[in-house]
């Protein structure tokens, strides 16, 4: 064989091997991602199993605790004091029971009357107010809120300032889905609205929630801590933050057990006359759980109502951050 030849050979096995060589490179690639892929598919599936398993403790414990209703809720109870636990494959799973109240529900901006969503001229004083306070212009406010009522309603017909289906709909939107004509699912759906664009989104979302209920089950004043100082000024007339502020500060740590204590101890606010209502107990309770394990993690927000002495799970958001 001439020297020639045995060199083609030589280059030609050397070729193949190489050739081989990546293949075996691509397919332990595509074994260790397939791998890599299905356990994380076994996480998830293990998560949701022990998030629900921190539901159901969490709804044991609900009953437990407010079974007969309450009249009042402070932070220092143990529900809302100590983590719930549950043990898992991945160690203690904690859990945090959170007084869902302390916010202000775009879904209080309506009433429904006559199987409608009809405006609520109070609770709007009260988002109005909060706005304002975070010293956005009545320009800008007044067709954010035309919008929403606009978005949710049964009607075609565009408020002052509002925006109906041809408006979401057409060549220039960056929509193309219909208004919603039902209560917000989650507060997020702001970024549907165009007037939304002049607000700080990542400011105005801190005291904004869309719980599915209009029912104005009321702010619990007991669970509001300083940072809540903004909400409680939105929806009292004639108070500033500071005012707020000093009010929160001044609830005793096992909250007030009757509206009559809390108006002894503020003779001048007019609670009574609050864009939302007040209340000393709570309803709506949020359950966050967070499971990590190795470079997977997973949170879930559970939204729970107690209503006549039973509890509903009204919401569920997973990873929502």
């Amino acid at each position: 064989m001439s020297t020639n030849t045995r060199g083609v050979v030589l280059i030609s096995v050397m070729m193949i091997m190489l050739i081989l060589s990546a293949i075996g490179v691509s397919l332990s690639q595509n074994y260790f991602l397939a791998l890599k892929r299905e356990g994380y598919v076994n996480f998830e599936n293990n998560a949701f199993q022990y998030i629900r398993a921190i539901e159901v403790l969490s709804e044991e414990e609900m009953k437990k605790q407010f079974t007969p209703q309450r009249s009042s809720t402070n932070q220092s109870m143990p529900f809302f004091s100590q983590p719930i636990s549950v043990q898992s494959d991945y160690g203690a799973i904690l859990a945090n029971a959170k007084d869902a109240s302390s916010c202000f529900n775009l879904n209080n901006l309506f009433i429904y009357q006559n199987q409608q969503f009809v405006a609520n001229e109070k609770s709007i004083k009260g988002f109005k107010k909060m706005l304002l306070l975070l010293e956005y212009d009545e320009a800008e406010i007044d067709p954010l809120i035309d919008q929403i009522l606009d978005w949710v309603d049964l009607d075609d017909e565009p408020r002052t300032y509002g925006l109906e289906d041809y408006f979401y709909t057409g060549p220039v939107s960056q929509v193309k889905q219909y208004s919603s004509q039902r209560l917000f699912y989650h507060k997020s759906e702001l970024m549907s609205l165009p007037s939304i664009n002049y607000f700080n989104w990542n400011e105005i979302k801190n005291y904004l929630c869309a719980h599915p209920l209009i029912d104005n089950s009321g702010i619990n004043i007991n669970h509001l801590k300083e940072k809540d100082a903004l909400l409680l000024a939105s929806i009292i007339p004639e108070i500033d933050i500071t005012d707020a502020e000093s009010i929160i500060l001044d609830i005793p740590l096992e909250g007030f057990e009757s509206l009559d204590d809390l108006y002894l101890a503020f003779p001048n606010i007019s609670f009574n006359e609050s864009f939302l209502p007040i209340s000393l107990t709570t309803n709506l309770i949020w359950i966050d759980t967070e499971i990590v394990h190795e470079n997977a993690n997973m949170d879930a927000r559970t939204l729970f109502q107690i209503k006549n002495n039973e509890t509903i799970i009204l919401n569920r958001f997973y990873n929502d951050h």
